[in-house]
C-alpha cells in the first residue's frame, strides 16, 4: 500500500475504498518507506470508519473471508 503508485489517489482511505471496489480480498499493508508505528491500529481504525459510514459493509467482509476459505481448503491448508 505504500507503492508510489498509490500517490495518484487522495489517500489511504480512496486506495482502500478502490481495492474493495476491484474485489480485492487481501491487502497486503507495506510499512517500510514512511513507517509509522499505529499504521495497524490506524488501518482498524479506517476499516471501522468505512462499516459506520457504509461504505464497506459486513457482508463485503464476509464475502471476502468466504473466499480466502475456499481458496485455502483447495491448498489444503485448512484440514
Amino acid at each position: 500500500m505504500q507503492m508510489e503508485v498509490i500517490a495518484q489517489y487522495d489517500g489511504y482511505e480512496q486506495v482502500m475504498l478502490l481495492a474493495r471496489e476491484k474485489g480485492m480480498d487481501v491487502l497486503a499493508i507495506a510499512n517500510q518507506l514512511q513507517y509509522d508505528p499505529d499504521l495497524a491500529a490506524k488501518t482498524i481504525a479506517m476499516v471501522k470508519k468505512l462499516l459506520n459510514e457504509g461504505k464497506l459493509t459486513p457482508a463485503r467482509i464476509d464475502e471476502s473471508y468466504a473466499h480466502i476459505v475456499k481458496y485455502k481448503e483447495r491448498l489444503g491448508t485448512i484440514p
